[in-house]
């Protein structure tokens, strides 16, 4: 990888490295100059990074058994940072993949970066090249965002070296294994080496970022998806990816301004846009905030669009009490409603991570009255991360399963709720160990037509702080007894999203864009 500096802007540049240089340096000790109460969160315990890229076989089992129908590879995506330098923020970081494969009752590990342009670019130059975007605030953030620009003109850096981490979650669909971030397009990986192989644009069709959180319809195969900016207007795009693969045109979505939309849900017939007040302010970098807050009298509201819609005339909107979602679990239509569980919070902070908990919460919409109704579900606890069996994705389910928090640094178990019964059930860990988010993995020993929705295993990582080592959990989907605890050969950081690569997924995986 090789750039040249543009002679016609290196007199320009220098001088302005120059100048943002001196008031950098000069601002970087300022009361402005970090993110925060985060940072400890950030720089202890399990949300440390980890160092080595490694590889190990035959893994130890410390409880119960491996299924051994169970046949394929969970993967999970998450933040970690080569610089852990004070600003870092959980949200950034390169995106790692940490991977069991799991075959004949036998597991192995390995972890690798996601390889994108903006981390090679790092290592070229250096883990000090990009500054962490959480950490920009007052006015030495903005001396740092000057020093960027000129350096990056300097370099003559292309577009796609100004992306983003791939950090956040994963997609699997037309035989193509995907690392996603919403501040980017996705990058294409081989499920079974974690070998990144590019960033993926779909023959060249997408030209906007493209959501961590694609709906993948489990009767129709079509991959639903939605992209937001806040640089420039539309702030929000959607569109589809039919069942071969092949991205259909994107239609623009006209919400109340940039703003950070993290997800999105799917029925058989309507796509539901998060239209919530995180709200991307530039005018806070003359001040001690960061560039996105929570604007607690700000425009809240649910849109409802007909999926396969060229326009959004059609677009109904439900206004709701200013509030945040990050995750929604699953969404479905009876009659003439829209009912979307998600995991709600009240309000926001995300510079603190010590953010109110949020709680499993049952929207109903009415297409024909326009009226919405929200009820809490589980108020015991917080829950965050949610999940289900995909195979109901869009459609009406009956179980959530989500991490059991009772705060931000206390993800101490899963959470399993009955929407018929109203009741949940959990798996605590021990005190001062940490659980990340659990997908659901369907019981191979029977037919899908046979299977019961709960019928199959929740698998997911959970950090052992007594030992700061952390294992592969199988929990029985149905009572969420462990069926097996496996020991990993190093940490698994915090994270955020995974998903469950099976046998028949990596026999169909697909190699370069379309």
């Amino acid at each position: 990888m090789s750039f040249e500096p543009k002679p016609e802007v290196i007199g320009t540049a220098v001088l302005g490295i120059a100048a943002c240089a001196l008031v950098a340096r000069a601002l970087l000790a300022s009361p402005f100059a970090t993110s925060g109460e985060g940072d400890a969160l950030i720089q202890s315990g399990n949300f440390l990074p980890v160092s080595k890229e490694v590889e190990a076989f035959n893994l130890t089992l410390v409880e119960g058994s491996i299924p051994a129908s169970m046949d394929g590879i969970f993967i999970r995506n998450g933040p970690n940072p080569t610089n852990n330098r004070p600003g870092f923020h959980w949200f950034e970081g390169w995106g790692m993949l940490h991977a069991v494969r799991i075959n004949n009752g036998i597991a192995s590990y390995q972890n690798k970066y996601v390889q994108t342009d903006k981390l090679q670019l790092e290592k070229k130059y250096g883990p000090d090249f990009f500054f962490p975007v959480f950490s920009l605030k007052g006015f030495s953030g903005l001396a740092s965002l000057m020093w960027q620009k000129f350096r990056s003109t300097y370099l003559g850096l292309p577009d796609r070296f100004k992306k983003a981490t791939a950090n956040t979650a994963l997609a699997f669909h037309a035989g193509r294994f995907f690392a996603l971030m919403e501040g980017d397009q996705p990058h294409l990986v081989e499920a079974q080496s974690l070998t990144t192989m590019s960033r993926f644009t779909f023959g060249g069709e997408l030209t906007h970022s493209f959501t961590a959180h694609p709906k993948v319809d489990p009767k129709t195969g079509e991959m639903f998806f939605f992209g937001y900016s806040v640089h420039q207007q539309p702030w929000l795009n959607y569109s589809i990816i039919d069942a071969t693969g092949k991205k259909l045109p994107s239609i623009p979505i006209e919400t109340a301004g940039p703003r950070m939309v993290h997800d999105f849900t799917i029925t058989e017939h309507y796509a539901i846009f998060l239209d919530m007040p995180l709200v991307f302010n530039k005018k806070n970098l003359f001040t001690d905030k960061g560039f996105f807050e929570f604007q607690k009298e700000g425009v809240c509201r649910f849109g409802v669009l007909p999926r396969y819609d060229k326009d959004t005339s059609r677009m109904k909107w439900f206004d709701v009490d200013p509030s945040y979602i990050f995750h929604v679990a699953n969404s479905w239509e009876e009659g003439n409603e829209i009912f979307m569980v998600a995991c709600k919070y009240d309000q926001v902070d995300i510079y603190s991570l010590k953010t109110v908990l949020a709680y499993l919460t049952l929207y109903r919409m009415n297409l024909e009255t326009g009226e919405v109704t929200e009820t809490v579900l589980e108020s015991k606890f917080g829950s965050e991360f949610p999940t289900i069996n995909e195979d109901y994705l869009g459609y009406k389910n009956r179980y959530m399963y989500s991490v059991h928090m009772t705060g931000f640094n206390s993800m101490s178990g899963i959470a399993k709720y009955d929407m018929e019964t109203g009741k949940s059930i959990t798996y605590i860990m021990d005190e001062n160990d940490l659980s990340g988010e659990f997908v659901f993995v369907p019981n191979q020993d029977k037919e899908a037509s046979e299977r019961e929705e709960d019928d199959g295993y929740l698998v997911g990582y959970q950090y052992i702080s007594k030992r700061n080592n952390s294992e592969l959990v199988i929990l029985r989907a149905q009572d969420l007894s462990v069926q097996a605890r496996i020991v990993l050969p190093q940490r698994v950081p915090q994270g955020f999203h995974g998903r469950w690569i099976s046998k028949e997924m990596i026999i169909s995986q697909k190699s370069g864009d379309i």
